[in-house]
This record gives structure tokens, sequence and C-alpha cells, in this order.
């Protein structure tokens, strides 16, 4: 419970400050939260430099955390890069795999598609490239019909690319933004029996939830 206070706290203290400071213009600080449909979030602080006010280069700081329900999902975090597993079925639980990331990428803005004096309304794309550390699986599998198990590794790639699309509302200081994300990042294992190998999904849809100051 300490560790998630702390958390909590750190996280409103660097969006106040965020706050202050992309009062000034070209600057756009973010912070990101979201849920995958393969049972996994992220969260981030990003930061671009803006030419204009369409387009931004920047990067961000975050992890992604696997988890197997709600329960595991509001526990501390915790670290998990390397385990060993025994399953007697094709599909499992891949929980308690964190992968901290770091990436580079651009963020565009269409012009405004609702504008009023307290609100304004736009769309947002980011496309990135992600860098994080590896995980393995030694995965040991025993076929139904009793014929002998076998045991592959697997190890996933150090990059990822992905992106987000979504709506914006804002005004001159702040605003968030909803929509639909996509990563290539690999967080959930399976065996392909007919490959006899340990593979991973190849793309993670999600939704996120984005904070900006100084949009």
């Amino acid at each position: 419970m300490k560790h998630r206070i702390t958390l909590i706290i750190v996280i409103l203290t660097i969006c106040f400050s965020f706050k202050m400071r992309a009062q000034e213009s070209n600057h756009l600080m973010t912070f990101t939260g979201g849920f995958s449909f393969a049972k996994s979030y992220n969260l981030e602080l990003g930061y671009h430099y803006r030419p204009t006010h369409y387009i931004g280069v920047g990067g961000a700081v975050g992890l992604w955390k696997t988890f197997s329900d709600v329960g595991d999902l509001l526990n501390d975090i915790s670290i998990s890069t390397e385990d060993d597993y025994y399953y007697d079925e094709p599909y499992y639980d891949d929980g308690n795999i964190l992968r901290p990331y770091i990436k580079a990428s651009v963020v565009g803005f269409t012009p405004d598609l609702y504008r009023s004096d307290g609100l304004k309304i736009n769309i947002g794309l980011t496309v990135h490239v992600m860098a994080n550390p590896t995980f393995t699986r030694e995965i040991e599998y025993e076929r139904p019909n009793g014929r002998p198990e076998f045991i592959e590794d697997f190890e996933s790639r150090w990059y990822s690319w992905g992106g987000e699309l979504g709506v914006n509302f804002y005004d001159d200081e702040f605003g968030f933004g909803l929509g639909y994300s996509i990563s290539t990042l690999e967080l959930k294992t399976r065996i392909d029996i007919s490959r006899r190998a340990v593979t991973a999904d190849r793309f993670i849809h999600g939704i996120f939830l984005k904070l900006y100051f100084g949009i």
C-alpha cells in the first residue's frame, strides 16, 4: 500500500510540475495510462517539442505490466523477466511480466474540429519506436494424447513499434485524450503446435487515457 501511495504522489507532483512548465510555448508534456486486451497495462511520462502547433518530436519513459486478474492488477508492481512454466494446454497465463521502456515518438494533431471559449477538440496521432529489456520463457509442454513432452525456449525482442489514435479535449493549458493503441511489443506467449515453437502475439491492441499539459 505504501508503494502505491508513494507512486501516486510522485505522479501527481510531476504532473503539476509539467502543467507549470508547459505554459511555455512549443513544449508538450504528457502522462499516459493504458490497458490492452491481452491483460496488460502501461504507464508513461512523455515530452515532445513542437516547432508548430500540429506536430512534435520527442519521447517517453514508462513500463508495461501483465496481470492475471483484477486482484493481481491491484498488487504492488514486481518484476519478472525469466520464468519456467509447465503447461498441459496450448494457452496459458503470462501474468507478472514487467517491461520498462524508453521510446522515441512523433505526435501530430489535426486542426480543431470544434472550438469554443473553454473547449477545443481535435484528433491526435502518435507513432513510436520502443526499446525495452527482453524476457525469456522455458516452457515444458505435455501433449494430451500421451506422446512425449517437449521443451521450448522463447526470448522476446528488445524493440517494437506502435501507435495511438485518439480524440483530444483541451483548453489553452490542459487537456486529455481517449483512443485506441496498437503495439508489436511481445507480452503474451503461447505454444504453436504446428510449428513446435513458442510464439508471441503479433499485435497488442488496447485503449488509453492521455493527460496533456501545454497542448
